[in-house]
């Protein structure tokens, strides 16, 4: 679904909420499909999709999308990178959340910080500096990444994309 997200640069903002929007009727229907009777109704196959369009509805405005893009990105890349390399090399575990590994945090803030970069650099206007797209890109992949990590009841898309694309506004204002 990432992909879409290339997509923020050529799409009013009203067309990508519409595409978010989409994408969560034929989630519902998979989650029901899939879904384990001991696991909650609402599962991270839908607060996927629904995370990215109240992103995308938040920051539509003033033309933020490019902030919208790079969470989605600390979110797709970041939370596969942390899942993958956790599950495989994860043995030293996080002392606040034995759930999480230091090596799935390393990963998910390693890999999440270029993807974030790129994906702020491709939506975003071209009059902004390096400089700007990598303060950017770190402060959301870091704050993520520590959402990420919480003992967090529920699944933690919505906190990993909301905390990342808060870090990622107010790095914004520090800078303009």
């Amino acid at each position: 679904m990432l992909s879409f997200a290339l997509l923020l640069r050529v799409l009013a903002w009203w067309q990508a909420a519409l595409f978010a929007l989409a994408a969560i009727a034929p989630a519902a229907v998979l989650n029901a499909s899939v879904r384990r009777k001991d696991e909650p109704r609402v599962s991270g196959v839908i607060l996927y999709p629904a995370s990215v369009l109240v992103v995308i509805l938040i920051f539509h405005k003033d033309q933020l999308l490019h902030i919208a893009a790079g969470s989605w990105a600390v979110l797709a890349v970041g939370d596969a990178a942390s899942n993958a390399f956790g599950r495989r090399f994860g043995s030293v575990k996080l002392p606040w959340n034995t759930r999480k590994s230091v090596v799935g945090s390393a990963a998910m803030f390693m890999l999440s910080l270029p993807a974030a970069f790129f994906f702020l650099w491709w939506v975003a206007h071209p009059d902004f500096q390096t400089g700007y797209y990598l303060a950017l890109a770190t402060a959301g992949a870091f704050i993520g990444t520590v959402f990420e990590s919480l003992p967090i009841p529920i699944n933690d898309n919505p906190a990993v994309i909301l905390s990342s694309s808060l870090a990622m506004y107010v790095t914004r204002l520090a800078l303009t």
